[in-house]
C-alpha cells in the first residue's frame, strides 16, 4: 500500500512528486483529472494527482477531493498562501473519509510560515500579501480556521509541538498546527 496525494494544480501535483522521489518513495506517478482512477503500476510507491481545482467553484473543487476516497494513506497538498479551494477541498474529503485533518499550513524555507493560527509570508499575513491580491483564489483571511469555519467545519488550533504530539495520539476532527522552522 502506498500513499495517495491529492493536489489542487500541476506545479503542486509536479513539486510534491519530485519531494516524494527525492525522499526515497521509489517510483511516483502523477496523473491529472480525471485520469486519477488509473491503477498504480506495482512499482510506484506514491502517486500524485492533479485535481485542477485552483481556479473552479469551491462545490466543484470538494466534488473532485471527496471523488478521490480514501483507501489508503493519503495527503493533500494545499498552496502554503492559501490560495485555492483547499477548504473545500479538506472538508469534503475529511467528511467522506471521516479521517482526521492535521493542516500545516507552512513552508518556512520559502518564508512561509503560521503562528499563533496566522499564516504569514516574510513575516507579512498572507491575505496582506501579493497572494491577497490574487482574483482568481487570493486568501480573505490569513486565519485558516476562517477559511474553514465559511465551509462549516471547526477545527482546533495547534500552537506548538507538545500540541500537535497530543492531538497525533489521539487524533480527531481538523486541526491546524503552527511552524515557524
Amino acid at each position: 500500500m502506498g500513499l495517495d496525494v491529492a493536489a489542487d494544480d500541476r506545479t503542486g501535483a509536479i513539486e510534491t512528486a519530485a519531494a516524494l522521489a527525492d525522499r526515497g518513495a521509489g517510483d511516483v506517478t502523477v496523473t491529472v483529472w480525471p485520469r486519477h482512477r488509473a491503477p498504480r503500476p506495482e512499482s510506484a510507491r506514491a502517486s500524485v494527482v492533479d485535481l485542477a481545482t485552483r481556479h473552479l467553484d469551491p462545490a466543484t473543487a470538494g466534488s473532485r477531493a471527496a471523488a478521490l476516497g480514501a483507501s489508503g494513506a493519503v495527503a493533500h497538498k494545499i498552496d502554503s498562501t492559501l490560495r485555492g479551494n483547499w477548504a473545500a477541498e479538506l472538508v469534503a474529503r475529511h467528511r467522506v473519509t471521516g479521517r482526521a485533518v492535521l493542516l500545516v499550513p507552512a513552508l518556512p524555507a520559502l518564508g512561509r510560515t503560521c503562528v499563533d493560527g496566522v499564516v504569514l509570508v516574510d513575516g507579512v499575513p498572507v491575505h496582506e500579501s501579493s497572494s491577497g491580491n490574487d482574483v482568481r483564489g487570493g486568501p480573505r483571511s490569513s486565519r485558516p480556521l476562517d477559511a474553514l469555519a465559511s465551509m462549516g467545519e471547526h477545527g482546533t488550533s495547534l500552537p506548538n509541538l507538545a500540541d500537535v504530539e497530543r492531538w497525533l495520539a489521539r487524533p480527531d476532527g481538523v486541526a491546524i498546527a503552527d511552524a515557524a522552522d
